[in-house]
């Protein structure tokens, strides 16, 4: 400002300086938008401890992986493929995310099954209980529980309900369920829906 003063002093037009500044200025406001916008957005989600390093998060833009890496442009997620996803700051501030670290790793999930009419359905949720107890994927000592959901025009549904002690072994658990209650399904003589229409 002094050095405008001194300059108006000797008569010298600061218009044309002032607006070259102002458009300086601007045209800097405008380039390091984005990386101020990503830096603000870094500070907050760290500040914010809503999410940690290691902690496995989905977008609602669809991406979802184990956060390896925060800094203060972009955070950094490994999905459960290996591959690494780079998320800009300022999307990972204005998604909604789901944490399911937090408050804890555990979780639970539904499988759905379709059984035929004429099955036992007491034999259906005791085989069903039985293969979850012996998943080494499941949280030790909470009950599977086994949910009749629907009597359709073909078949029964039903979601059998257990808990895991992280989302990643969600897969596998699923999986191996499947593959488990086919086979005692069939030991037992029950009969899952399976429709060639």
């Amino acid at each position: 400002a002094g050095f405008l003063i001194i300059l108006s002093s000797y008569g010298i037009s600061i218009s044309p300086l002032l607006t070259a500044l102002g458009a300086g200025g601007l045209a800097s406001a405008l380039a390091l938008q984005d990386t101020l916008s990503n830096l603000f957005s870094g500070i907050t989600t760290i500040v914010s401890r809503q999410v940690h390093m290691g902690d496995y998060i989905s977008l609602s833009s669809g991406e979802s992986g184990r956060v390896v890496d925060m800094n203060w442009r972009n955070t950094t997620l490994r999905t459960s493929t290996g591959n690494m996803i780079i998320v800009p700051n300022k999307s990972i501030a204005a998604s909604i995310i789901t944490n399911y670290e937090q408050p804890q790793a555990e979780c639970t999930i539904a499988i759905p099954l379709t059984i035929t009419y004429g099955n036992d359905l007491e034999a259906v949720e005791r085989v069903a209980r039985s293969i979850l107890d012996r998943s080494q994927y499941g949280v030790k000592g909470f009950m599977p529980a086994v949910r009749f959901d629907k009597m359709g025009e073909y078949g029964i549904t039903l979601k059998v309900v257990l808990r895991i002690r992280n989302i990643v072994d969600e897969t596998k658990i699923r999986h191996q369920f499947i593959k488990e209650i086919i086979r005692v399904y069939q030991q037992e003589g029950i009969e899952l829906l399976v429709r060639h229409d």
